[in-house]
């Protein structure tokens, strides 16, 4: 047997391949080749072709399908947050590691990406406006603005001298980093979990996950008083905790294919429901994860080319701007696949010149060669592939 980099036993690659199917998904998800990844680039580009729709001044044309489009690219994304956070901190149970490599992972992409919109996308649609560029700095919100209010991941700053105007969503320019501060909250919520010891305990994180289940129940039947907060925090967490869930049981859960569509079925009735995560949010985390085992396509694997946070911080100030081009004349699947395509490259250029960069700051840390490992007999020690997106 031979020791990932995570510090938790895989199988020697000199050793003959397992036989047999995988019974649980901790045999089915490898920790060295998994496609997460690739699953969490599918989701980011789910929210791309979602957001074509309000952003190109379109209503969703499926009604009953609205709420599970809208809403489960950013619920999968957390799903496979919480399995992955909860395994690496299993492995390797180290506030100052755990906390440097979240913001590594977090942080720098993010503030980079406030710059390229303040000084980058804002002047071009004042261009664009027929105004002059510079306004960003004299504007109300100025760039300036616009990057100090945002840079604690709040967001409560979306636009920069107005822009972007003249278009169906105006006065908004990403709106999709607000989940960013909820996934820190996540972040830290593990975190406490870990340092209490709780984590261990699998079923602290099971009753977590009634706990938010049942203030679902209560939202969706109007016997639990509704707000942003509390509707927001139930909705996330409950996705997160239930990868958590899955990470901690995982030496326990089935992989059998017939599971997997079980809880794909549970997925797609679930729009009838006021909430669909009643029923089908802890099915989504088991697909979203199952699917990063169950595919094994080598070249899926993304181990080294992770766009996917690049494709979900960048794609709505692209998608924007190409309604400022005239996207929004073109049908909206199609502008979403054209904003797709443009985003790509931005996405790439942010994983090589920042992401990656950052993440391997993570082996310098002065304390990253002392940080204990947890032994191989921890209870369901599932390893994380990578750091975690959105």
């Amino acid at each position: 047997m031979a020791s990932t980099s995570a510090g938790v036993v895989a199988p020697d690659p000199a050793a003959p391949a397992r036989r047999g199917p995988a019974r649980t998904l901790a045999q089915l998800v490898d920790p060295r080749a998994n496609t997460l990844n690739f699953v969490r680039l599918l989701l980011a580009g789910s929210v791309v072709l979602w957001h074509a729709y309000p952003l190109n001044g379109h209503e969703f044309p499926l009604p009953w399908a609205a709420q599970l489009a809208g809403s489960a690219g950013v619920d999968g994304f957390f799903a496979i947050s919480g399995f992955l956070l909860a395994g690496s901190w299993l492995h390797k149970p180290h506030l100052l590691t755990y906390a440097a490599n979240r913001v590594l992972r977090i942080v720098p992409a993010f503030w980079v990406c406030l710059v390229v919109v303040a000084l980058g996308f804002a002047p071009l649609a004042l261009l664009l406006q027929g105004e002059d560029p510079a306004g960003i700095l004299t504007g109300s919100p100025s760039a300036g603005a616009y990057l100090l209010h945002n840079a604690d991941l709040s967001i409560d700053v979306h636009d920069v001298a107005g822009t972007p105007a003249t278009v169906p969503f105006d006065g908004v320019w990403n709106g999709s980093l607000w989940t960013l501060r909820w996934e820190a909250f996540a972040y830290v919520g593990l975190a406490a979990l870990g340092v209490l010891g709780l984590l261990r305990r699998r079923a602290v994180s099971l009753v977590l996950l009634a706990g938010l289940w049942l203030v679902g129940v209560g939202l969706a039947l109007g016997v639990v008083e509704d707000g942003y907060w509390v509707s927001t925090g139930a909705r996330l967490g409950l996705m997160f905790v239930a990868g958590m869930v899955v990470q901690v049981y995982a030496d326990r859960l089935p992989a059998h294919p017939g599971v997997a569509a079980a809880a794909a079925a549970l997925v797609l009735v679930s729009p009838v429901l006021v909430d669909y995560r009643v029923l089908g949010g802890p099915a989504l985390a088991y697909l979203v994860i199952w699917l990063g085992g169950a595919i094994r396509t080598p070249r899926l694997r993304l181990a080294d080319r992770d766009i996917s946070y690049g494709l979900y911080i960048y794609a709505f100030p692209v998608q924007q701007t190409l309604v400022l081009l005239g996207a929004d004349a073109l049908p909206p699947l199609v502008s979403g696949l054209l904003a797709l395509v443009a985003t790509v490259p931005v996405a790439a250029a942010s994983w090589v010149l920042v992401e990656r960069p950052a993440l391997r700051l993570k082996s310098r840390l002065p304390w990253a060669r002392r940080a204990p490992a947890a032994p191989p007999s921890a209870p369901a020690a599932r390893p994380a592939a990578v750091g975690t997106p959105s």
